[in-house]
């Protein structure tokens, strides 16, 4: 079960700068002024978590990067750990779609699972607000949501959910908490 919650945090995005301004989709070197949101996240973190309701759960523990990539068009996440005590790495491409208005993402993990999302941000309570699909390599498929909340500029907060597809059944309760180990001077 632990599994599906690092997915989740692939939506460790948190913001000061940004803009409302709706744009159109941009070409290269035309960076619109919403991915500036995610700068928030560039550096290293620490994140911690928990499957609640297992009182004898373990926390798990992720190391991560975030840097922009492909001329930054991409923020790329970069996660590793030891799950079940097994390695785990994970990768986590995260954009702006212009033509909905959110910021979207996709998911790939060293066990073979992937997904996809998308998030809104809320400047006024610094939360994103996210949305996720995603496949084990074993054809497992799962839905969640949750929200990820910036408590100051190193340190956030973490709830999700997770349920089956038609979401009428609940899974998972996961929550956690992320903080800042290294700043990434600015590009």
């Amino acid at each position: 079960m632990s599994l599906r919650l690092l997915f989740l945090f692939g939506l460790l995005f948190a913001s000061m700068a940004g803009c409302n301004e709706p744009r159109p989709a941009w070409s290269p070197g035309q960076r619109p002024c919403e991915l500036a949101e995610l700068d928030a996240w560039r550096g290293g973190w620490i994140s911690e978590f928990i499957v609640s309701g297992d009182p004898h759960a373990p926390v798990q523990r992720l190391e991560q990067s975030f840097e922009w990539v492909l001329d930054g068009a991409f923020l790329l996440e970069t996660a590793n750990g030891r799950i079940n005590d097994q390695d785990y790495q994970q990768w986590v491409y995260n954009t702006w779609d212009a033509n909905t208005g959110k910021y979207r993402y996709w998911m790939f993990d060293s066990f073979g699972s992937t997904g996809s999302g998308t998030r809104t941000f809320d400047k006024e309570t610094r939360t994103w607000h996210s949305e996720y699909e995603m496949i084990t390599a074993a054809g497992m498929v799962s839905a969640g949501a949750g929200r990820s909340t910036m408590l100051d500029d190193d340190h956030c907060e973490h709830h999700f959910l997770e349920w089956v597809p038609s979401r009428s059944q609940q899974k998972t309760r996961y929550q956690g908490f992320s903080r800042r180990v290294v700043q990434y001077p600015d590009e």
